[in-house]
């Protein structure tokens, strides 16, 4: 073999360039960029899932869900749009519970990553102070709920209790400019705003409460 192969080296070169260079020109796939990685998510929402591929780009990969009670669910990737077949995407819909996933194309495989589910902001409790008039003599009344009725000029303030922790909330009146409401914690460490407005005409209010992920509330009015 030897002698065979000094008589005829240029065929022997030949022959190694047709088996290594395809080998070369075969780049390695890479994922570059996958969203929304780890993030909070609001329950029962759909949540797209995008990989970012760069060298051979591949037509499908595959997207692998854990679940904490132990199910574990495949999903196909598959190319966002003709002219972007470096970005594949797969829709994880009505997500109820927290997920781990992670993404593998062709040879690649991404790190795991954590969807961690949350409900939106709540009401629930409404506490409310009512201070009468002067002209009325009478103390301070304390109530609950949502609905106010308290003499013209009485003093309302409102106790807001939500379901999560805030980072703002707002009280409008009719149509009026929101006024920010100021925030506490009680003992337990539950969520309070509060916001004081005048009786001095029919109207009503609406509230918008934002959690601390920034999640806002449905329209509470």
């Amino acid at each position: 073999f030897l002698a065979m192969a000094l008589r005829d080296s240029a065929a022997l070169s030949n022959g190694l360039n047709r088996v290594l260079m395809p080998i070369a020109d075969n780049a390695m796939t890479r994922i570059v960029e996958v969203t929304p990685g780890t993030a909070d998510v609001l329950v029962h929402n759909d949540v797209p899932i995008t990989v970012t591929l760069d060298g051979h780009v591949v037509t499908q990969a595959e997207l692998t869900l854990t679940y904490e009670d132990g199910r574990v669910l495949n999903l196909p990737m598959l190319p966002e749009s003709p002219a972007r077949r470096d970005k594949l995407t797969a829709t994880v819909r009505r997500l109820e519970s927290n997920v781990s996933y992670r993404i593998r194309a062709n040879d690649a495989k991404s790190d795991s990553f954590t969807l961690s589910v949350h409900q939106r902001p709540a009401i629930a409790k409404i506490e409310q102070r009512i201070s009468m008039p002067d002209y009325t003599g009478r103390s301070s009344v304390q109530r609950t709920g949502g609905s106010i009725e308290a003499l013209a000029g009485s003093t309302v303030t409102l106790d807001v209790h939500a379901s999560e922790p805030l980072s703002k909330a707002y009280l409008r009146r009719g149509e009026g400019e929101p006024i920010e409401m100021q925030l506490r914690t009680d003992d337990r460490g539950s969520a309070i705003a509060t916001a004081s407005l005048t009786v001095d005409r029919f109207d009503r209010y609406s509230l918008e409460l934002t959690s601390a992920l920034g999640f806002t509330s449905e329209a509470v009015q």
